[in-house]
């Protein structure tokens, strides 16, 4: 069972070891340490949006979009990003990977693009 401590938020897991319902849980545990309200807040954007004929992702879950802490621990520790790299990350959401960058890779840029 993964567990959330404050100490390793963002814990290096091998992938056999845990389901992703128990990463996305995980992942919510981290957000609320955070401070990250996302159901709330996509809640607000649903009630704010004009119907248009096009597909949007609004009205979703949040973890359903959110990909997880541990699966962007595990990418990153396999890119090994060099001190002075820069991350670019489009559909950036709440910044989930710039908060382990920060943690794990603090040498890295992060810079995240959200469109709402």
């Amino acid at each position: 069972m993964l567990i959330f401590d404050p100490a390793d938020p963002y814990p290096l897991v091998p992938d056999a070891s845990r389901g992703y319902a128990e990463a996305q849980v995980h992942s919510e545990q981290v957000d609320r340490w955070l401070g990250l309200e996302t159901e709330k807040v996509e809640r607000q954007i649903q009630n704010h949006v004009t119907p248009h004929d096009q597909n949007l992702w609004i009205g979703l879950p949040a973890k359903t979009l959110l990909t997880p802490y541990t699966e962007i621990r595990r990418l990153l520790e396999d890119l090994r990003p060099a001190p002075g790299d820069v991350f670019v990350d489009l559909g950036a959401a709440y910044g989930r990977m710039g908060f382990v960058l920060a943690r794990h890779f603090p040498e890295v840029r992060f810079i995240g693009y959200e469109m709402v």
